[in-house]
This record gives C-alpha cells, sequence and structure tokens, in this order.
C-alpha cells in the first residue's frame, strides 16, 4: 500500500481518478482504498513502479505515491515533497564530479539520483520541497570564480503558478 497525495487545489473524485489513470498506464484497475488516501496495488512490483519512477500526474496536477508500512498513524503521513528530475545547464567540465553536481542538486532539494550527462546538461533527480517555489537558477561559490549561476529546468513538472513559482495551483487560480 501507499499514501498518494493529490496536490491540486480542484475538487476530485479518488475512484474517478484512479480509474482514468489505470487505463492511461494500462493496467488493470488500482484498488482505491477510501481510508484517508491509501491506495492498494495489485502486486509489490506495480507499488515500487508507483512509489519509484514518478513524478506522476492527472490533469496536470501532481500525485505523489509514498510507501506505507501499514502500521504507521495515517495523520503522520504528511508528504511534503515531490521527487523530480531537474537538469542543471552550463557545467564546466572540470567541475562534472559526483560531489559538484550534489552540491548543485542539494541547492535545489534533497538528491536522489545523479543521472547521465546529455549534450549540455546533467540529469540530477531531486525531491523537492513542495513549500518552495521552482528555481529558474542556482547560484554557488566556488573557491577559483566566485559565484557562479547555473540555469535549472525540470522534467515533467506539474501544474505550478508562473507568478509565484509554486506547485499545486496555476496563476489563473
Amino acid at each position: 500500500m501507499a499514501v498518494a497525495l493529490y496536490y491540486s487545489s480542484q475538487l476530485y473524485n479518488t475512484k474517478d481518478m484512479f480509474t482514468e489513470l489505470s487505463i492511461a498506464w494500462g493496467v488493470e484497475p488500482v484498488k482505491v482504498r477510501l481510508i484517508g488516501d491509501l491506495v492498494e496495488f495489485g502486486s509489490e512490483q506495480m507499488l515500487n513502479f508507483m512509489v519509484n519512477e514518478g513524478s506522476w500526474k492527472h490533469k496536470g496536477y501532481a500525485l505523489i505515491f509514498v510507501r506505507y508500512d501499514g502500521f504507521s498513524k495515517l495523520s503522520n503521513m504528511i508528504i511534503l515533497n515531490l521527487p523530480v528530475w531537474t537538469r542543471i545547464y552550463d557545467i564546466p567540465v572540470g567541475m562534472m564530479t559526483s560531489f559538484f553536481i550534489r552540491a548543485l542538486g542539494n541547492k535545489v532539494g534533497l538528491v536522489l539520483e545523479i543521472g547521465e550527462s546529455i549534450k549540455d546538461f546533467k540529469r540530477v533527480k531531486i525531491n523537492f520541497p513542495l513549500a518552495d517555489p521552482l528555481k529558474k537558477s542556482i547560484p554557488i561559490k566556488v573557491k577559483s570564480c566566485g559565484v557562479m549561476e547555473f540555469v535549472v529546468k525540470y522534467e515533467g513538472v506539474p501544474l505550478f503558478c508562473f507568478n509565484c513559482g509554486h506547485i499545486g495551483h496555476a496563476m489563473r487560480e
């Protein structure tokens, strides 16, 4: 089982949402327990896929899954972060070390995984704090170069407000 959070300002029907998502994912209907926000998956493999391979979206808004152990109080299961792949651009070749990449990624959120280098950017999966606005760039102090600024872009980010930069609502809301 997992606890799910649909991070949206919109009203929704849980059962309808998971029926639509099951069709989109091409899987058997996801069993939904309406005890809090518990979701029961048909197999351990599907649970692992949903928890580890997100970020998921429904109608543009974030759908976040966190593994549930069955013993914690649901009221203690607070979801504060969204796992998301970021791209950090224009990193000098001499600074392309895992230590430096991790330091850059940690300026956005907690680094979960460092991906490959593609063209002119490095991929970093981070646990993005939902309370923070999206960052367009990150400054970091480099000993011999002073402060350097690196452009950050997000892959598959859910709807966010262009005005305040926060995920979970659009500017029109």
